[in-house]
C-alpha cells in the first residue's frame, strides 16, 4: 500500500506520519510525503498512483481541493482524506469524492477511527473472490459483486458485467465475504451492502435496478445490519 502525505507544514507531516505508523494497519505500507501539491500532481502526471492520500488545503499555488479533483480524474481508486484548518472547505473538498474531512488540530481518536474505514475500504477496492469452474481459477474483484445466488448447488456472482458460476455453499461464500460489506437476505441470497440502492416492502433494491428478495424472517434482521453498515461507514 503506498499513502502520500501532502502538506506544507513539516510538523503536520511528521505528526501524520507518526500517527499512522503506530496504528496497526497492513502489511508493506510505503510512505510518501509532499510540501506542495505541485509535486503531488507532478508525481501523478508522472504516472506514480497512491492508494491513500491525506492532502492539505491551504499551500502552494494549487490548493488541496483543486489538486484532489486533478488527481480524481487521473484516478478513480485512490481514497483522499482531506486534513486542514479550514472547515469551510468540506463541502468543496467532496467534489473530488473525498473519503473525509478532518479538522486539524489533529483529534487521536477521530483520526484513528477514519484511517481504519480508510483500510476497510482499501481491502475492499483490492481484494478478489477466486473461484474454480471446470478447472480454471477466476478472480472476480469483489467490489463488483452485486449479490450472490444459490441455484441446485451452485453459485451464481452476479457482477456489474457478468455472471460467474461454480458449485459452492452460501454459507462458505457468507463466510468470505462477510468481512467485505455482504449480508444474507434470504437462504438462497447474499448481498453486497455497498450495492444496495433501497429497499421495497421485501426487496433489496441493488443499485443497477435489480431486485433480491428479502426472506420475512429475516427483513428485520437485515434492516438492522444494513443501519449499523451505514453507521460504520459514515
Amino acid at each position: 500500500m503506498k499513502i502520500a502525505i501532502c502538506d506544507d507544514c513539516l510538523e503536520y507531516r511528521s505528526v501524520i506520519a507518526k500517527k499512522l505508523k503506530s496504528l496497526d494497519l497492513i502489511e508493506d505500507i510505503s510512505y510518501y510525503e509532499f510540501s506542495r501539491s505541485e509535486d503531488l500532481l507532478y508525481a501523478y502526471n508522472l504516472g506514480t498512483r497512491f492508494d491513500l492520500i491525506l492532502l492539505d488545503v491551504e499551500m502552494g499555488t494549487i490548493n488541496g481541493v483543486d489538486a484532489g479533483i486533478r488527481i480524481r480524474e487521473m484516478d478513480e481508486k485512490v481514497i483522499i482524506i482531506f486534513v486542514s484548518n479550514y472547515p469551510q472547505y468540506a463541502i468543496p473538498a467532496y467534489d473530488c469524492e473525498a473519503f473525509y474531512f478532518i479538522v486539524k488540530p489533529i483529534e487521536s481518536c477521530e483520526f484513528d477511527k477514519v484511517i481504519c474505514k480508510a483500510i476497510e475500504k482499501y481491502k475492499i477496492l483490492h481484494s478478489d473472490y477466486v473461484i474454480k469452474n471446470r478447472g480454471d481459477i477466476t478472480k472476480i474483484p469483489i467490489k463488483e459483486i452485486l449479490y450472490v445466488e444459490i441455484y441446485r448447488k451452485h453459485l451464481i456472482f452476479h457482477t456489474t458485467s457478468e455472471n460467474y458460476e461454480t458449485i459452492g455453499k452460501i454459507s462458505e461464500a457468507l463466510d468470505k465475504l462477510k468481512p467485505y460489506g455482504f449480508c444474507q437476505v434470504h437462504q438462497g441470497y447474499l448481498v453486497n451492502m455497498n450495492h444496495i440502492n433501497g429497499f421495497s416492502n421485501y426487496d433489496v433494491i441493488i443499485d443497477n435496478g435489480e431486485k433480491v428478495m428479502i426472506s420475512v424472517r429475516k427483513k428485520s434482521e437485515v434492516l438492522k445490519i444494513y443501519a449499523d453498515y451505514l453507521g460504520r461507514i459514515f
